[in-house]
């Protein structure tokens, strides 16, 4: 099957290298961004622990598991997709250099016979995590035929179920192909047991995202004094008890006409701050000029912002009200304990980003209406469907919003109906002193 797959790949090699950027530029961006991988050397040749993912998101939810296996001296590899991720990937690999490989999923790049543009051939590792989806065929052979261990994390049924044909046989023959399944929620645990995915012995329910989030938030205050030192000044300054708070997370430029109509007076009952997906300074650009044909003046907030200069930037945010803008990265998690309520970005696109992180953190949560990819959105609809909520319009945003800027909560109280012992046991993860090998399971 790989050789046929491999067949296949060589003769859209051509078409997908050369071709494709041509006519597009994102294809063009991906491709730079994966040759990437042909000019860096990683020191550490093999590992033991492998994992793949897709975006930021997913890196969060199995952070603590990379983060567990470090600490035991174990060594890993990484397989990511997006560039949203390639910042925290090379701090991590640079803090654990002789413990870390990693590598950009060669999409369009694909080489079968250059190991660095084949992950099944650049692939080392014993026990290989994927995370959500991302069912690449070249991964699901490498988990399948070499991998000892084979897991899925924060695994959803969503996309199973809405899907028919040979489609559907195709995720069913991916999902099958694990060993051992950590499903995202209850009701995704009853349905892979449902349609006969996997036995209910080898399937496991912990939502490791929202594990995630509540031990970043436990530590939010050091965090933001360490990453953002200017915020505790700019928390008493702006964020003050007289006037309610909103931060638009994940934030793109498409998204700016929910400002449309924001005057002075708004902006002095609210104070708005925005923190964007990309903080790429053509992204920061595009934010910008589409905030001003609202006529809306940006104050820019960095990691190097001093006391002073944000003295300076307040002075003329009185004279001229507009939006606050965080150039900021790896602190937006932390950030939203701070405000009354949050607007997630992503909803009137592709698909909305995590509404967990300000959901738990006590905000009142809107985002714009796609959310049929997101397990996030179900599972905070569930616990708590009166501080969550979607716009169908741009013009919705606000108002909807504003129901929740008057009514604070404290942070969610999630009740994690697990031990982690229990899922590093159910992994083979419980390295009690040994070397933490596992047999294969049956």
């Amino acid at each position: 099957m790989i050789k046929l797959y491999e067949g296949l790949r060589v003769l859209l090699f051509p078409v997908l290298r050369f071709l494709l950027p041509l006519i597009s530029q994102t294809a063009k961006r991906r491709i730079d961004f994966e040759l990437c991988n042909l000019v860096e050397v990683n020191r550490l040749k093999r590992a033991e622990y492998g994992f793949e993912i897709s975006s930021e998101g997913e890196f969060q939810q199995v952070l603590f598991l990379i983060e567990y296996l470090l600490e035991k001296q174990k060594t890993i590899e990484i397989i990511y997709c997006s560039e949203s991720v390639e910042y925290k990937i090379k701090t991590l690999t640079k803090k654990y250099s002789e413990q870390v490989r990693t590598l950009r999923m060669p999409l369009l790049t694909y080489k079968p016979w250059v190991q660095r543009q084949n992950v099944y051939k650049w692939l080392t590792c014993h026990t290989l995590f994927m995370c959500r989806y991302d069912f690449f065929p070249e991964l699901i052979f490498y988990g399948k035929n070499k991998a000892k261990n084979f897991y899925l994390l924060s695994a959803s049924s969503k996309n199973f179920i809405s899907k028919s044909g040979v489609s559907k046989q195709y995720l069913k023959y991916c999902y099958k192909s694990f060993h051992r399944i950590v499903s995202a929620t209850n009701e995704d645990f009853e349905r892979f047991i449902e349609y006969k995915i996997i036995d209910k012995e080898k399937s496991f329910c912990a939502d490791l995202r929202s594990l995630q989030i509540l031990e970043r938030l436990k530590v939010a205050e050091t965090k933001l004094s360490q990453e953002f030192p200017v915020f505790n000044q700019f928390q008493k300054k702006v964020l003050d008890k007289s006037k309610s708070s909103c931060l638009f997370g994940s934030f793109w430029s498409y998204e700016a006409p929910i400002f449309a109509g924001v005057g002075p007076e708004d902006l002095f009952e609210t104070s708005y701050c925005l923190a964007p997906h990309k903080l790429d300074k053509s992204h920061l650009l595009d934010i910008i000029h589409e905030l001003s044909k609202y006529q809306l003046a940006v104050y820019i907030l960095t990691k190097e912002t001093t006391n002073q200069q944000l003295l300076s930037l307040i002075a003329e945010y009185r004279e001229n009200p507009g939006i606050w803008l965080f150039d900021v990265r790896g602190v937006l998690c932390e950030m939203y304990s701070q405000f009354d309520c949050a607007y997630i970005g992503g909803g009137f696109g592709e698909s909305v980003h995590s509404v967990l992180e300000p959901f738990l953190a006590g905000c009142g949560t809107v985002c714009g209406p796609k959310t049929q990819r997101s397990s996030e959105y179900d599972y905070a609809y569930n616990i708590d469907p009166n501080n969550i909520s979607t716009a169908h319009s741009y013009n919705e945003v606000l108002p909807n919003l504003k129901k929740y800027s008057d009514s604070k909560r404290e942070n969610t109280v999630v009740n994690i109906p697990f031990k982690i012992d229990e899922l590093l046991d159910f992994l083979n993860l419980n390295l009690r002193g040994d070397d933490g090998a596992s047999e294969k399971l049956s």
